[in-house]
């Protein structure tokens, strides 16, 4: 109703009622929300309540002034870990409430290590990740479909951060990126979330050949031709530049930060040592392997999205246990300003990645493209349903929501969700979860 008033229309005098009762109605969410914040406070040890308190409020906030950007309709969710229980803060445009979960922290860790194990395992999943579908999604299912977002953008604490909330299924096996677009929230980079300001075109940096005791990565060739259009590669979707192997170096890297391209995409290895920024390393195909720490004092203030294609790079570790210790090269990046990161849980398949990355991009260089956010779930569904990116799109405008390294091979894919891992489905060979739900975007996710 304040977006027809915005836009100069006159309301009913029966609408004009509505409005005020809602206005009315939402002064009381926001009492009781503060009711919430207190009740939660006394969970923690009276030392860690006022900052806990303070903290909450301010990023449930902050996080509902970033979901109130989206056209198309978003909501937050911001996640507060417990030994006792789990709160979870749903952030509207208009307001924010909590819910809790009686699940405790020790149940929360060992679901999360069950979910990820049988994903990497390629094994049934279904177990744990209706589990957690019920303990994490279930409590605010009912907020999530009243507010009528499109977009879930997570904030999130503790272990949450190893979680694919992609790959939680509900009770009748349905997966959560089925139903909903996700993004993280990261806290301290507080990036406010602005479509691209023009056109993709995109420096593509990659590393096909074996190095360093990491295997060769032979899909990463075409995937960046896939990517970029050159006289080389006139299958390519967005205009820009491709360095591959030796000409992949540091200089490239730094021009490929401060030139002329909005989009750096970057498929290599990542070898991650928890806790160690020094030993955490991007491999490039020539010169001395980047760290973390040297990526950390670098400048991607001009990135509008930076794409990580490599193993990994959303995933950290090694300093506390409040989530510090997750903050990995993603992380990173954003601290140092880049707009939108797109990065990687675990070892990611070499063939599967690259379809997923071109799909992405496909999506992305349409005249009127679908938000970042949008794309990555129809690239994820591309590979989840075995069908082409036209067929993925097409599902979508009808959907509605229902309540080893990059050298690895689909060696073992579940034919049907939730199903022991059988041979290979041709018409599914990337339908299990390992394929396409590490994927997370963070930052922008317009």
């Amino acid at each position: 109703m304040e977006k027809r008033i915005d836009q100069g229309d006159a309301l009913s005098l029966a609408d004009e009622a509505r409005r005020q009762a809602l206005t009315t109605a939402a002064e009381a969410w926001r009492a009781e929300f503060q009711r919430y914040t207190r009740r939660l406070g006394e969970l923690f040890t009276p030392s860690a309540r006022t900052q806990l308190v303070d903290n909450t409020e301010n990023n449930s906030s902050r996080l509902q002034a970033k979901v109130a950007l989206d056209p198309a309709g978003a909501v937050g969710l911001h996640y507060v870990v417990t030994d006792e229980r789990v709160a979870i803060i749903v952030a509207s445009p208009q307001s924010s409430f909590g819910r809790f979960s009686n699940i405790k922290r020790t149940e929360l860790n060992r679901q999360i290590n069950a979910l990820r194990q049988a994903i990497v395992n390629k094994a049934d999943t279904r177990e744990p990740a209706q589990a957690l579908w019920q303990a994490l999604i279930a409590p605010v299912q009912a907020d999530i479909e009243a507010a009528g977002g499109k977009t879930l953008v997570l904030s999130l604490t503790d272990t949450l951060r190893y979680l694919p909330f992609a790959a939680l299924q509900n009770p009748q096996g349905r997966y959560l990126v089925e139903d909903m677009a996700l993004s993280l929230w990261a806290q301290a980079a507080d990036v406010t979330p602005i479509p691209s300001t023009r056109p993709w075109q995109v420096a593509a940096l990659g590393l096909t050949q074996a190095q360093g005791g990491f295997s060769a990565l032979p899909a990463v060739k075409g995937e960046l031709q896939g990517i970029v259009k050159t006289d080389q590669s006139p299958q390519g979707v967005l205009p820009g530049r491709i360095a591959l192997d030796e000409q992949f170096n540091r200089a490239q890297l730094d021009q490929a930060l401060r030139g002329q391209s909005n989009v750096v995409h970057i498929a290599s290895h990542f070898d991650f040592k928890p806790g160690d920024e020094s030993r955490s390393v991007l491999l490039i195909g020539q010169g001395e392997p980047i760290s973390l720490g040297k990526l950390a004092v670098m400048n991607f203030s001009r990135v509008e999205q930076l794409t990580l294609s490599a193993c990994d790079t959303a995933t950290g570790g090694g300093i506390n246990e409040n989530g510090a210790e997750v903050e990995g090269l993603a992380a990173t990046v954003l601290r140092q300003q880049a707009k939108s990161v797109l990065a990687t849980l675990w070892k990611v398949a070499d063939d599967s990645t690259a379809k997923l990355m071109q799909d992405f991009y496909r999506q992305r260089a349409q005249d009127k493209p679908p938000s970042r956010a949008q794309a990555l779930r129809s690239a994820q569904l591309a590979l989840l349903r075995g069908q082409d990116l036209p067929a993925v799109q097409a599902a979508l405008k009808s959907d509605v929501a229902r309540g080893g390294s990059r050298s690895d091979a689909p060696s073992s894919a579940m034919a049907t969700a939730g199903t022991a891992p059988t041979a290979i489905d041709p018409k599914r060979p990337y339908a299990h979860p390992y394929y396409w739900a590490p994927f997370v975007l963070s930052g922008s996710w317009l």
